[in-house]
């Protein structure tokens, strides 16, 4: 098996409420590796998103390390954790997060800039990714012109904008109804295969399961491996 791409290791998350410590992550140590798509299952409230969000350097956790490609992230500095959020990971959320005053083509087109990426190879790649996702004829249309799936199109398209190696999607299908839900998550799924790529979705949808390499379970702040549903 090849090296993981990211690593949490002997990873603790206490949040101070009050008088009272609330242990969300227990000495949870954790290997995705590349090429490989992980379901993380739980209710609501196991600590799923905590996951995701220190898996993906946007909250630090009380005790232990975060590593990408081998590297660790303990002493980064934000400048450092932001460079490699942008050109490393991608991510999917149950709210898609689109800006509403940008059309299709400027969100997906956004984090490439943020990138440095010059503006008409930006829009360039923004587009392609959007026509791969369905939207051609919505390159210039606003959120609030597109229904539920499209706006989550639009968020996957923008989540692979510079070229990850990770995706971190937290309930991607959480908001739409099921027939919409299916048909998004099973283009997420054909293109992270044809990019192979690696992700970790956080879910609570147990007929997400089938699609899946590997499956682990949130439980008593600590993940616990079960048997995978599926190996290519």
């Amino acid at each position: 098996m090849s090296d993981p791409f990211l690593t949490l290791e002997h990873i603790s998350r206490v949040f101070h409420q009050g008088d009272r410590d609330i242990h969300v992550l227990n000495d949870v140590t954790l290997h995705l590796y590349p090429k490989q798509i992980t379901a993380l299952l739980g209710p609501s409230g196991a600590g799923k998103s905590t996951i995701l969000h220190i898996a993906g350097l946007l909250e630090k956790p009380s005790k232990g390390d975060v590593k990408i490609a081998g590297k660790s992230t303990r002493r980064a500095s934000d400048g450092d954790r932001t460079k490699i959020r942008r050109q490393q990971l991608g991510f999917v959320y149950q709210a898609h997060h689109l800006l509403p005053e940008f059309s299709a083509l400027e969100n997906v087109m956004l984090p490439l800039l943020l990138n440095a990426t010059p503006k008409e190879k930006a829009k360039d790649k923004a587009t392609q990714l959007l026509e791969r996702v369905g939207l051609k004829d919505r390159l210039n249309h606003r959120p609030a012109q597109m229904s539920g799936g499209e706006q989550q199109r639009v968020a996957i398209a923008r989540a692979l904008a510079n070229n990850p190696k990770l995706l971190l999607a937290d309930e991607p299908t959480g908001n739409l109804d099921p027939h919409t839900a299916e048909s998004v998550f099973q283009m997420l799924i054909q293109i992270v295969r044809e990019e192979e790529l690696s992700i970790l979705i956080a879910t609570h949808n147990h007929e997400l399961l089938p699609f899946m390499d590997r499956i682990l379970k949130m439980e008593d702040g600590k993940i616990i491996e079960m048997n995978a549903t599926r190996v290519d």
